[in-house]
């Protein structure tokens, strides 16, 4: 892999982890979108029909981790779907890309 996007990839992990404690001086003790909007309305959120196998909010390190899992799952998936895209896009080795134009 480049160099350049893993060194992409460790600023963009820096910076969320550097702005990961906003997260919380502005959400700590409110309820989501979701909640809010059930309490406005007078409704009780019921009980839950599925539980997540990761929680997040509930402490600084957990949040982290779990959203430096998300990231590194996302970038997997999109390197694996590029590497698929370019594979299928090179028909003989000059052109590039599925959208290249194609001779008579």
């Amino acid at each position: 892999m480049n160099r350049r996007y893993l060194k992409a990839a460790l600023i963009l992990v820096l910076l969320f982890a550097a702005l990961l404690p906003f997260y919380y001086v502005f959400s700590y003790g409110k309820n989501d979108g979701l909640q809010q909007t059930l309490h406005d309305a007078g409704q009780g959120t019921g009980g839950s029909w599925w539980t997540a196998p990761f929680s997040y909010g509930a402490n600084p390190v957990e949040t982290f981790l779990v959203g430096l899992l998300g990231f590194v799952v996302v970038a997997v998936v999109v390197y694996g779907v590029l590497r698929i895209a370019r594979r299928k896009g090179v028909r003989n080795g000059t052109e590039r890309g599925p959208a290249a134009p194609r001779g008579p």
